[in-house]
């Protein structure tokens, strides 16, 4: 009686082997997964850099008007006072109309909060029921505009690698532990298989 390693055996191991490439491409791909998302959003945020904001609103006039940040946030809270958005697209200077918003004539300007990048974050509240508005204010182009709390703030405010960075941590120390898992379960179950190989006779 003796332990023989025939065709079919090696048909076996062949099969084996493609499977683990293929595996291995996935689980790289699964690496690379959030890379390619902030890729994504760089990308996004480069493109857009230069489509953000609107030149009528950067002539002389807005640039004196808005050139110290008093005058901003005055109008600022004048808009939010009256619902006025074309007084609001100017205070932000992005291109596009603002959405239709209440008028609520109980804000008022509270404090500046801080400063997070280039962004001095005020804080705005409702006199009735303390209800808080965060308005980030940043300069472009000689003049200062209000933020708007979109997917480009979020990436020019450098806010994004706080969200970003520990879902990408989550999602490679999961990926390690699954990973090491199954590497650990087909070594156990190759060595297995190699110990208690079926005997055939000579």
């Amino acid at each position: 009686m003796a332990l023989r390693l025939g065709a079919p055996d090696q048909g076996l191991d062949t099969v084996g082997l493609r499977g683990l490439l293929k595996n291995r491409r996935a689980v790289v791909a699964l690496f690379l997964l959030p890379l390619a998302i902030a890729a994504a959003l760089l990308l996004y945020y480069a493109v857009a850099q230069e489509f953000r904001y609107e030149e009528a609103f950067f002539t002389p006039e807005y640039l004196e008007r808005y050139g110290k940040i008093g005058g901003l946030l005055d109008d600022l809270e004048r808009a939010l006072h009256t619902g006025d958005r074309e007084l609001l697209a100017g205070a932000r200077g992005t291109r596009g109309t603002p959405r239709s918003f209440s008028a609520n004539p109980n804000v008022r300007f509270a404090v500046l909060l801080g400063k997070e990048g280039e962004y001095l974050n005020y804080l705005y509240y409702d006199t009735t029921n303390f209800r808080r508005y965060h308005e980030p204010v940043r300069q472009v182009d000689g003049r200062y505009v209000v933020a708007q709390l979109d997917l480009y703030y979020f990436m020019d405010s450098g806010r994004w690698l706080e969200v970003w960075g520990p879902i990408a941590m989550l999602w490679w120390l999961v990926l390690l532990v699954a990973t090491g898992s199954s590497w650990l379960y087909r070594t156990m179950e190759r060595v297995r298989r190699q110990l208690f190989a079926p005997l055939e006779p000579d």
